[in-house]
């Protein structure tokens, strides 16, 4: 007897369509790129491990043998790692701290290989002792030749050092770095017998200049057709004293100063003549008024008119002498009257004269007013002698 499922146990075909749907149901399009990113970023992650494991290595093929090549297939393949994390465009710190890790460790490796740079196609190291004694072997050709010496090589397979050197970097990749580094020892041994010449008239410099004027590709230089213009350096006579053969003239001393030779030296200053001009002028007008070019001129000199007129103008500053307009217009001159004997009335005209105003005036005398003035005022005398 076959027992039938009843209609409650058997699932419907609704339940039937959406778990089989369920289970058919494809990935969304977002969860495939996050997978493909995630795949690439541990593909970008083991390139930067895989960089920082070759730089270990090749710390010591640089150490060794120099070369910047190594560096820079280090740089290009850290630069494409860091190009393809870009191209991603994720932000995983992880990725970045890698690749800071990758350019310093190159960084480090391309510092190393310059200090170990090689030069030339020979790729070998440039010493300073190497240069020097190659020199003087070019040189000492033909020191050699006329001495009838000859160079004494280290080793028969070193016979030809030009051959033996161009023929190096064959051999280091046929037999290894072990037979190239017993070629530079064989080298450095073979020239180490030029030291011992140290003498400058050994040396051809000659052809050590030639030598550098085809190769330097410097420009061609005139110097030596200057040597016959040349200035030639003129040689200073010494010089011989003449002995003195005039006649030695009688012996005198100083002029003695005394109480007079002073009075009359006195009575040239500023000061004094001054005083003089005011004398003159009380004596001769009293306290009357003159005109001022009748008593500064004198027809017979001109710079004695200027000084005349200098000394008035103290007289005037200090308040010994007034400036004012005769009745033409012309100024004037006449000395200030005494103050008076009464105290009070003393008093009073001292402050008046401190508040008059005072005027300050620029007087300009040449040559041709100065004759101009003698003309117009009849002048034939000078009123101060």
């Amino acid at each position: 007897m076959v027992r039938k499922e009843s209609s409650d146990q058997r699932p419907s075909k609704r339940i039937k369509t959406e778990n089989g749907d369920r289970e058919a149901m494809p990935q969304s399009p977002q969860d495939g790129v996050d997978s493909l990113v995630e795949h690439s970023e541990f593909e970008i992650l083991q390139g930067y491990r895989e960089v920082d494991k070759n730089v270990s290595k090749d710390r010591v093929e640089i150490a060794r043998n120099g070369g910047k090549s190594i560096a820079l297939d280090r740089l290009k393949a850290v630069d494409n790692l860091f190009n393809k994390a870009a191209a991603i465009d994720t932000n995983r710190n992880s990725l970045l701290a890698e690749d800071s890790r990758a350019v310093l460790n190159v960084s480090e490796l391309t510092e190393l290989s310059v200090r170990n740079l090689k030069l030339d196609s020979s790729q070998h190291a440039l010493y300073a002792d190497d240069v020097l004694n190659y020199s003087k072997r070019f040189m000492l050709k033909d020191y050699f030749q006329i001495n009838d010496l000859s160079e004494q090589p280290t080793d028969l397979r070193t016979q030809d050092l030009e051959d033996t050197q161009n023929s190096l970097g064959q051999d280091a990749n046929l037999a290894g770095s072990g037979h190239e580094i017993a070629q530079r020892r064989l080298q450095r041994g073979f020239l180490k017998q030029f030291e011992q010449y140290d003498q400058f008239m050994q040396f051809d410099w000659f052809k050590l200049g030639m030598l550098y004027q085809t190769k330097s590709r410097a420009p061609a230089i005139v110097d030596h057709l200057l040597g016959p213009f040349a200035a030639e350096k003129k040689v200073r006579a010494p010089s011989q004293r003449r002995r003195i053969t005039e006649a030695v003239g009688k012996a005198v001393t100083a002029q003695r100063v005394t109480k007079e030779s002073l009075n009359s030296t006195e009575d040239k200053t500023t000061p004094e003549q001054v005083k003089k001009c005011f004398e003159v002028l009380t004596k001769k007008n009293g306290y009357g008024k003159i005109g001022l070019f009748k008593f500064i001129i004198d027809p017979n000199s001109f710079a004695r008119s200027v000084e005349n007129l200098f000394y008035t103008s103290f007289l005037i500053k200090e308040g010994k002498v007034i400036l004012e307009e005769d009745s033409d217009g012309y100024p004037a001159i006449r000395p200030k009257e005494k103050l008076p004997k009464d105290g009070h009335q003393r008093d009073l005209e001292i402050q008046r004269r401190n508040d008059a105003r005072q005027n300050h005036l620029i007087f300009q005398l040449d040559m041709s007013t100065w004759r101009k003035l003698i003309k117009e005022f009849d002048i034939v005398q000078s009123f101060i002698p």
